[in-house]
């Protein structure tokens, strides 16, 4: 490489495919969020609340990482 500096610089189609898995992943976090709302409304155990938040986390992260795996394979097109 000539410009070692350029090797780290994004340009927008990172910004893009970034942004695309950050949407990705928050729609799976907000679902979470709807469900640990009615969790709560019909009076279910706190067990079952704290891991249906833990599991919408684990869910957004891991979608948001293929989404923008799956992006920059195949472009966002």
């Amino acid at each position: 490489m000539r410009d070692p500096e350029g090797a780290t610089t994004t340009d927008i189609r990172d910004r893009d495919i970034s942004r695309m898995g950050d949407r990705v992943g928050q729609s799976f976090l907000v679902i979470a969020g709807l469900g640990v709302i009615v969790l709560c409304a019909l009076g279910a155990d706190l067990f079952w609340i704290a891991h249906t938040m833990f599991f919408g986390f684990a869910v957004s992260a891991i979608t948001g990482g293929v989404a923008q795996l799956i992006a920059y394979r195949r472009g966002l097109v």
